[in-house]
């Protein structure tokens, strides 16, 4: 039997900025899994240009957890062997 997420897992009104360029991307969802942010992506939910650009970019996600807490993850690195951006992005 397979049980519903932790509310705490479940991102709502997910905001990504790279840290160092500033350009930010409003991603709308995402999910805490094993420790990794994963942010779903859709056709109107797509990484601005230029985004991932720098491998040693760091970025900051905002969002509102699933008990309407707002949560900051700040210095995460984009995982993009794990990603896939037509899917997903991945942060650690």
């Amino acid at each position: 039997m397979q049980t519903a997420p932790s509310p705490a897992t479940v991102l709502h009104d997910v905001v990504v900025m790279n840290e160092q360029t500033r350009v930010s991307w409003h991603a709308g969802h995402a999910s805490i899994d094993n420790g990794a942010i994963v942010v779903k992506v859709n056709k109107r939910t797509t990484p601005p240009e230029g985004m991932f650009e720098r491998a040693a970019s760091t970025f900051t996600i905002v969002a509102a957890d699933g008990g309407q807490r707002m949560r900051r993850f700040v210095g995460v690195k984009y995982n993009g062997a794990a990603s896939d951006l037509i899917k997903k992005c991945v942060f650690t």
